[in-house]
């Protein structure tokens, strides 16, 4: 199943995808620090993720990324079934995919049982798990992520599409990660993590899980309208901002802010390992910051025309 959402189209690649709900959506879009990129790949790693869509469109460069030996869109998409039952053994173990049992722990059949108090509580905890010679593919968590920059022209038709997408697979919280560049990060141990809502049952879930509200300036880019056309579709959605380095890849500031997205989906990840990893991954993401930076400088030319006087 695909949809098509203007010039940016969703292409589903599993026969058979069940969402049970609460479903939350967690973007690591390519921008500043690639905080949101480091933060999701690592995740997809970790935690056993699977591919169930990418976009594709006329918009996007003509390019494709080879891993072990297979051919991918660049614009991905991944799914798991994340329940309550985690263990620091069944990280990274299993699939994402899940059959009608999905695993124990109280999670239940489907979201009218176990997956009600979960909708309650407002959260999604555990690990990926589940059957995967089951036809069904049952998700209540994806992750978005891009190995190339998202050209300045393509920001509007893929935010559309993607939160057409999130709408229509009934995700009710839409969380982006993402950097806040700050000229001292040197000095900076460990980064801050800022949090932006798009309505204000957003704004309360951020001031129920303790995330300091950004409360005065602007954003612009690629999360900025991701937050609109959420909006436009009466999806909750928040922007994590943490401190980073303005043009260099961030290591140090994905781990912050999986720290802080543990609070809304307790992924019990070792973020010790990415730290660790830091000067290989600052290698491997260089060419993808570089390109990141010359679209945001192209999206900053046309967004200071647009800035409120206040900020001019």
């Amino acid at each position: 199943m695909s949809g098509s959402y203007e010039e940016v189209r969703v292409v589903e690649e599993k026969p058979s995808l069940v969402f049970e709900r609460p479903v939350v959506a967690i973007e690591g879009l390519p921008d500043v620090g690639l905080v949101g990129t480091i933060a999701t790949t690592f995740l997809v790693e970790k935690k056993g993720f699977e591919e169930i869509a990418y976009l594709e469109s006329d918009l996007f460069p003509p390019v494709m990324v080879v891993h072990e030996g297979r051919l991918k869109n660049p614009f991905r998409i991944y799914g798991g079934y994340l329940t309550r039952d985690e263990t620091a053994e069944g990280e990274g173990g299993g699939g994402s995919s899940g059959g009608r049992s999905g695993g124990g722990g109280g999670s239940g059949e489907s979201g009218e049982g176990g997956g009600g108090e979960k909708e309650r509580e407002g959260r999604i905890e555990a690990t990926a798990r589940g059957e995967s010679e089951r036809e069904e593919f049952k998700i209540n968590t994806v992750l978005v992520l891009s190995e190339i920059a998202v050209p300045p022209y393509a920001v509007f038709p893929l935010t559309r599409a993607l939160s057409a997408w999130f709408k229509e697979k009934g995700v009710q919280l839409a969380i982006s990660l993402t950097g806040l560049a700050v000229r001292n990060r040197m000095e900076i141990e460990e980064p801050e993590v800022f949090g932006v809502a798009n309505s204000e049952s957003a704004v309360q879930e951020l001031r129920k899980r303790g995330v300091e509200i950004f409360e005065e300036g602007f954003i612009a880019g690629i999360y900025a309208s991701m937050l609109r056309e959420c909006r436009a579709v009466s999806v909750d959605a928040i922007a994590l901002l943490t401190q980073c380095f303005p043009a260099y890849p961030d290591p140090g500031a994905a781990a912050s802010a999986l720290k802080t997205l543990e609070k809304f989906v307790p992924l019990r990840v070792d973020v010790g390992e990415l730290l660790k990893r830091a000067e290989e991954i600052k290698l491997k993401a260089r060419d993808l910051m570089r390109q990141t930076s010359i679209a945001a400088s192209q999206m900053q030319k046309n967004a200071e025309q647009d800035l409120p006087i206040m900020y001019r």
